[in-house]
């Protein structure tokens, strides 16, 4: 298993497939198994690394006090690990906000961005209602898997959504709990989240950028796209009607198709 030294942390990574560089970044809590509705399709047409961010999965929790940037910066390792010089990029939630640090301090390093249901951070950013901030602390203490499905699942996909796939969601969710995060790394996670902000350097992300957001996502409200696609110079807003948080597995179909298309 190849791991990426940064500092005292040791992150872990995959590689798959061959051809330009695609790094996928996952979002709070989440390990590099979250990206499984998209790996084998993009290791079709690129050489793609996933990784576990820091303080999840395999990927140590060094410390409890790190940053956005710190994280960016374990994405840098990982990509002077595999040898390579230049990557696409996508982020998804937590690893858009990751991505967006990359792209504005390590520029020369990314070719094109994808942000996905992500947020800029700072006073403007929309934030959940006082419900769903309620809902996310429940699914973050944890308890028996069927309590913690059903406090994540309410915040990941829209209500009618999940009436159709229960059955299906909750074996999804049951076989991602093999290296289930802990507390203390999604306190630490939520941490670096909170001081995320990149508001007022928005301007400064020169690569084409692609946003994607579901128009029924209620952690991240779709506000926070236009945000980032009104600040991003080089930028396209692309909203998935009926979708919640989790667009990448409730449209995996048409999350797939957007990116490629983008990518080519």
């Amino acid at each position: 298993m190849p791991f990426a030294q940064t500092d005292n942390t040791r992150i872990y990574y995959e590689t798959h497939g061959n051809g330009p560089a695609l790094t996928l970044v996952m979002g709070l809590g989440g390990t590099s198994q979250w990206w499984f509705p998209q790996t084998p399709v993009f290791a079709e047409h690129y050489g793609v690394v996933v990784l576990d961010n820091r303080a999840v999965g395999r990927t140590e929790i060094a410390s409890a006090d790190f940053t956005m940037r710190d994280m960016a910066t374990d994405v840098i390792a990982v990509l002077d690990a595999a040898g390579i010089e230049k990557t696409h990029l996508c982020g998804i939630s937590m690893g858009g906000m990751i991505a967006q640090h990359v792209a504005l301090d390590y520029a020369d390093r990314v070719e094109k961005l994808v942000l996905s249901c992500t947020l800029p951070g700072g006073m403007k950013s929309v934030q959940p209602a006082p419900e769903v901030a309620e809902a996310l602390t429940l699914a973050e203490e944890g308890g028996d898997l069927l309590q913690a499905f059903q406090a994540t699942a309410a915040i990941l996909f829209p209500p009618e959504y999940l009436a159709e796939h229960m059955a299906e969601l909750m074996m999804m969710f049951a076989e991602q709990q093999i290296l289930p995060p802990s507390k203390d790394a999604l306190a630490a996670q939520l941490g670096a989240v909170m001081d995320h902000d990149v508001f007022d350097r928005l301007g400064e992300i020169a690569q084409p950028t692609l946003i994607l957001h579901g128009d029924a996502d209620v952690l991240v409200p779709p506000k926070n796209g236009e945000l980032l696609a009104h600040g991003i110079p080089n930028s396209k807003l692309e909203l998935f009607p009926g979708n919640g948080h989790a667009l990448n597995i409730q449209s995996k179909d048409k999350f797939n198709r957007a990116v490629l298309d983008f990518l080519a």
